[in-house]
């Protein structure tokens, strides 16, 4: 019996299976920091963006899962001291969030633990793994059916 109709298709679901997978590995790893995978994601952009404030709608774009409630996680983090958040002096319905000194150490320390994590569950090597990065990304900057309506 024929599983897949084709390799593309053995690709999606493969990636498919590939996010949940990373994700239950994640949301394990980050329990002992009492955060979710997508707390971790807000954080990590922060700290790209870092020392600059960033609008709470630009974090949504940051997000592996579009559906995420980027404000509801930004003010769990908050409430945590991980983050400050101020309205938008042009515009006080905007809100603007940035990383905190606690915030930054803590996305220091588990970036620091992050690189050993993946050595162990990625069973490939640099140049694999490079490899397999500028393939992902050019499956996700190819034009897609939408972006031609």
């Amino acid at each position: 019996m024929k599983k897949y109709n084709s390799q593309y298709h053995r690709l999606s679901v493969n990636i498919y299976y590939t996010y949940g997978w990373l994700n239950g590995i994640y949301n394990q790893k980050l329990k002992e920091y009492e955060l979710t995978p997508q707390q971790f994601s807000i954080l990590r952009a922060l700290k790209w963006y870092y020392p600059e404030y960033i609008a709470v709608n630009s974090l949504k774009e940051t997000m592996p899962d579009l559906k995420s409630d980027t404000s509801r996680l930004v003010e769990r983090l908050r409430a945590k001291g991980f983050v400050d958040r101020v309205a938008c002096p042009n515009d006080r319905r905007k809100q603007h969030v940035i990383l905190t000194e606690k915030g930054l150490e803590l996305i220091d320390e588990i970036e620091s633990q992050e690189d050993q994590w993946v050595k162990d569950i990625y069973k490939i090597n640099p140049e694999e793994a490079e490899l397999l990065n500028q393939l992902l990304d050019k499956i996700r900057t190819a034009e897609t059916v939408a972006d031609k309506c």
